[in-house]
């Protein structure tokens, strides 16, 4: 039996409505818990029948009676805090791709633009805060988007969101920001300046349900995508703990759903990215890696020995990406690791910015040395640096790479492909020189 429940003994916070997830092992368990949720009082929120996920809301105590006649796999709903990019300058240079180094280091100085800038047959989900619809750079790649954000979004604290499905407001400028890294074209350019997108809406504001992205995985891999990519994340310590205040349950059950939704992806053939975070932690040092989180997130009364995850990046078949600097080497914001780290990908650093003051930086006009640039709110552009740009590079390679071979719905091959390669920055036009 599963032990995910021993630490809701506690009374005072039993009749407190709240959200929960229940992890059903097959389709059996899947319909009696939908067709038995009334009887308990539990309201359904959302439902992932692909993989037997639900989302219900509703009293502990509720819930209690639910799982001691079931015995079904329950925990606390979790989020995703996370949106894997740092700080972001806006900057009234002329743009142009003669300024975009990490591009051209991607491309040999825009030489795969010959070989291949990618198409609509093969194209990317980006599973993120929205896009600028109209954004000049963009607009034309766009091939569908889906809202995800229920109404009034975020656990119902957000009244503002409407739950239409055709509501695009990236309210973060997130999102424009990386799908300018994958498919770019006009005033500035990417790598694959031709490659389609599909937009799922998974953040109104900073926080999203794990449950939402979960289902943006599936209904992308529904969808037919090629690569999914995720430019987002979140720290989980698996064992029972308090976080701000807040008592929250062993976790385990929320890795095995977001599991079960990249091996549902796995099992169609589409290929799934993931950005490392944005701490400058050694993730493969459970120990250093949990006193970092349990600072940074305020955790308390949490054990020792409990484990510790960057969730998705860590999570198995999914391509972990971090950042390199214009110098080649690992960001310093980054996220690293030995055996989760799948490969580096222009972003940018802070290297001047740190070096020379950011007075000088910005004068002098350092920023174009040191961050990158992409497409921003309102049609813009701005210089930004983070792992979700590289994460979003990573997916773009790939689905060219993959188009240029002719490589339909093969994720093995697709990483053979990648981790052949001698050099752990991503170069697409080494890739596309690959002998298969």
């Amino acid at each position: 039996m599963c032990k995910i429940l021993h630490v809701w003994n506690a009374k005072k916070n039993d009749s407190k409505k709240n959200y929960f997830t229940i992890l059903n092992k097959d389709i059996k368990d899947y319909l009696y818990t939908k067709k038995n949720l009334i009887s308990y009082d539990l309201d359904l929120i959302c439902e992932i029948p692909e993989i037997f996920v639900t989302q219900v809301y509703g009293t502990r105590s509720n819930l209690l009676k639910f799982y001691y006649d079931t015995k079904f796999r329950i925990s606390d709903s979790q989020s995703i805090v996370n949106l894997n990019t740092s700080i972001s300058e806006k900057n009234n240079i002329p743009y142009s791709k003669s300024i975009q180094w990490d591009v051209k280091k991607t491309t040999n100085n825009y030489y795969t633009h010959s070989m291949s800038m990618g198409s609509h047959d093969y194209c990317v989900a980006l599973v993120d805060s929205g896009i600028d619809v109209d954004h000049p750079d963009l607009k034309e790649n766009i091939l569908s988007t889906v809202n995800m954000v229920p109404k009034y979004g975020f656990r119902g604290k957000e009244p503002d969101e409407n739950g239409n499905i055709n509501y695009m407001v990236d309210k973060l400028n997130h999102g424009t920001q990386v799908a300018g890294q994958i498919c770019g074209t006009g005033n500035i350019t990417s790598i694959a300046p031709n490659l389609g997108i599909k937009v799922y809406r998974i953040f109104g504001g900073k926080s999203a349900d794990n449950i939402w992205i979960m289902k943006a995985i599936i209904r992308a891999t529904n969808d037919g995508v090629d690569v999914i990519n995720l430019s987002l994340g979140s720290y989980i310590v698996r064992e029972p703990h308090k976080k701000n205040g807040e008592m929250l349950s062993n976790r385990d059950l929320e890795i095995q759903a977001f599991q079960k939704a990249v091996d549902y992806a796995e099992s169609k053939g589409v290929i799934v990215i993931g950005a490392l975070g944005n701490d400058g932690i050694n993730i493969d040092k459970r120990k250093s890696f949990l006193n970092s989180v349990v600072k940074k997130e305020n955790i308390t009364h949490f054990e020792s020995s409990s484990s510790i995850f960057d969730i998705p990046s860590q999570l198995k078949n999914v391509i972990g990406v971090a950042s390199s600097n214009a110098n080649g080497q690992l960001a310093s914001y980054s996220n690293y690791s030995k055996t989760d780290l799948d490969v580096l990908a222009y972003a940018g650093d802070t290297t001047l910015l740190d070096k020379y003051g950011k007075e000088k930086w910005m004068n002098n006009k350092m920023i174009m040395d040191d961050w990158v640039l992409t497409t921003s709110e309102k049609g813009s552009h701005r210089f930004t640096t983070g792992n979700s740009l590289a994460s979003g590079k990573v997916a773009a390679c790939i689905a060219v790479m993959n188009e240029y071979f002719n490589i339909r719905k093969d994720p093995e091959l697709t990483r053979y492909i990648l981790k052949k390669q001698d050099n752990y920055i991503l170069n697409l036009y080494t890739l596309l020189q690959t002998k298969i």
